[in-house]
């Protein structure tokens, strides 16, 4: 394993986030898992009881559906004309690769393993960065979360300083809401994006009034968590909370993006920003907690027990 050279202390805060040589093995995760199947249409699918996930290869290794109790979750090919569905992975900072993302990275295909009941997807090796991602799903049979682990191998001649970085799509529709952190709200080159911090927690409701233009919001987090609520349904994204100081500059731990053609909702979330010299790689470790509201809560901004329900699905404590 080749000695790593970080730019932050490696804390429990921030322990998801592992160091390694691009020649070591990724480990499992530890918990039990739940089946992974193929489909006749190329696609992986797990399935446990109500959920649904569809792993698409051949579209960037990407997450292409999530369905709960027959519910669609996130925007899926078959709603948009364009590229810009499913759950995708990029690299942070931005600027370091412009627009749009690498094909090879985000739209190409990506070789297929399948190991015990989890699946492996690999990507070629990026001609411009050096970047090779590795992206493992598998599910938690216990609790039905999807884990996922993220690779970013650097295969440059250059040291990269760099964040990992999980765009979801999802329908034009619905609440997004975490935990508040510590910096300000910026949002680059978009328009700023209306929202409410109600305590310690910030909302944004989707309202096709105030959309006239691409907006975008980036701050901290805190706590590890950003939750999406749509008629009934949510999904829970944790991680590992990320110190402001680590932050990517311009950028924000938590992003919410909407375009002006009114088509799609992202919501984002950001690793701490690590230096990787040649040959090194780092791994993001995400769980996703998909769950139908209960009784009792409202999916609606302000509301005190929709956020008691979702820190009482991960354990969290304010």
């Amino acid at each position: 394993m080749l000695t790593k050279k970080i730019i932050f202390p490696f804390t429990a805060a921030i322990a998801s986030l592992c160091l390694l040589s691009c020649a070591s093995h990724h480990e499992s995760s530890g918990h039990e898992t739940a089946g992974v199947i193929q489909g006749e249409d190329a696609s992986y699918y797990f399935r446990q009881g109500p959920l649904s996930v569809e792993i698409v290869p051949d579209a960037g290794g990407r997450i292409g559906a999530v369905q709960y109790r027959g519910q669609d979750v996130l925007l899926a090919d078959d709603r948009t004309v364009s590229f810009f569905w499913g759950n995708v992975f990029w690299t942070s900072p931005q600027r370091d690769w412009g627009w749009p993302p690498d094909p090879v990275l985000d739209s190409e295909p990506y070789t297929v393993l399948q190991q015990d009941d989890a699946l492996i997807l690999t990507s070629a090796v990026a001609p411009g960065t050096g970047y090779q991602f590795v992206k493992r799903y598998a599910l938690d049979a216990d609790t039905s979360a999807l884990i996922i682990d993220y690779q970013i191998h650097n295969h440059s001649d250059e040291t990269r300083t760099l964040a990992a970085w999980e765009i979801t799509r999802v329908p034009p529709s619905g609440i997004a809401l975490f935990p508040t952190g510590e910096t300000e709200f910026i949002s680059g080159q978009f328009s700023p994006m209306h929202t409410v911090t109600i305590g310690d927690i910030t909302w944004y409701e989707y309202d096709h009034e105030r959309i006239e233009s691409d907006q975008k919001m980036m701050t901290d987090g805190a706590e590890g968590w950003l939750a999406y609520v749509n008629d009934g349904i949510a999904l829970i994204k944790e991680f590992a909370d990320v110190p402001a100081a680590l932050n990517v500059p311009g950028e924000g731990e938590i992003e919410i993006y909407t375009n002006a053609a009114k088509t799609y909702l992202e919501i984002e979330q950001q690793g701490p920003l690590t230096e990787l010299a040649p040959g090194e790689s780092l791994s993001w470790h995400v769980r996703w907690h998909l769950r139908a509201l209960p009784e009792g809560v409202a999916a609606q901004v302000g509301d005190q027990a929709l956020v008691d329900w979702i820190r009482d699905q991960l354990g969290a404590t304010p």
